[in-house]
Parts: structure tokens; sequence; C-alpha cells
């Protein structure tokens, strides 16, 4: 697992350890995504998961899992988005460089997403079989994220590494983990 690194240090983050990590199946047709958080879970907004979820819009806006993968570091160059929801909901998208031009990956199925919760930790994976080829065929560069929404309404934004001045997912200096 890597560990990720809140933006801002403050009181609410230092109760908290929060790691992830990705990987291909053998065949590289598949993608398996992990999230571990650490801390007083009963602080967060977790809203249970629903066997019927599916694609939504804007989950970063509450508690979201997420990760980046670029096949290169270029800013001018195509990326994919993957944001999932405690409740099960997700959504993976491409955009055609920094920030532009979201869109949904239309051929692609539904991730098996399983939860795991206890007073001091929860679990959230991910697993895609059969990607499509774009997504299959070659290697990428990959950011791994975590919105974490709390009963107070305070959020905080973790990432394997932070190189903007704001808390800012999207920047390619930040995809450090290769698969």
């Amino acid at each position: 697992m890597h560990q990720l690194i809140p933006f801002e240090n403050s009181s609410q983050n230092s109760l908290f350890h929060v790691s992830a990590k990705i990987q291909r199946d053998s065949s590289s047709s598949g993608l398996a995504l992990e999230f571990l958080v650490k801390g007083p879970i009963q602080t967060l907004k977790l809203p249970e998961l629903v066997k019927a979820s599916g694609r939504a819009d804007n989950l970063w806006q509450s508690t979201c899992f997420e990760a980046f993968l670029s096949a290169n570091q270029s800013s001018d160059s195509s990326y994919f988005e993957i944001n999932l929801a405690p409740d099960g909901q997700w959504n993976f998208y491409q955009l055609t460089s920094y920030r532009q031009n979201l869109s949904p990956v239309q051929n692609i199925h539904a991730p098996l997403v399983k939860t795991e919760e206890s007073e001091f930790q929860y679990r959230l994976t991910a697993t895609w079989e059969n990607l499509p080829p774009e997504l299959t065929e070659q290697t990428f560069h990959v950011g791994l994220t975590v919105i974490l929404h709390s009963e107070p309404g305070e959020k905080s934004y973790w990432a394997l590494a932070h190189k903007s001045p704001q808390a800012d997912f999207h920047n390619k200096e930040s995809f450090t983990v290769i698969v």
C-alpha cells in the first residue's frame, strides 16, 4: 500500500492514516484499486454500499476515492480519472488534456465494489475485468487520491504527492506510481 498525505496538516487530519494501491491482474485486462482509511471512522460521511448503485457525476463533492491514469506526464496529453463513492456509485472518465473535455468512458462495465467498516478502519476495493484495449495495452503513471468528508462538513484532500499550491489531483507531477 502507498501512504497518502493530506494537503494540509490539521488536528482532524492527524487522526487519520490513508493508504491506497492499484494493480493489474495477471492478464493485464483487469484493474484493482484498494483504499484503506484508519482513524475515527464514525466522524466521516460514509453512505452505506448499495448493490444497485451505478454511474454518477460529482462524486468528489463528498467522500470519494480516486485514481488518475496517464500514459505520459505531459500536461497536454489525455488521461483517465476514476471516481468511487462509499455507496458504490462510480465513474470512469477520459480527459483530453489537463482538466479538459471530461467525458465518461463508454465501453467499460461497472466495477465490483466492496467495503469493510469497523470503528477505526474503512476499506473500499473496486475491481474491473475485461477493460478496453486503450486501458490495457500501455503502462500508466498513476495518482491515487482520497477526499474525506467529515461530519462537521470539513473536507481533507489526500494524495501520493501534492505538487501544486492548492489541492490539485489532476497535476500529473503527482502521478508517482507506475502500473
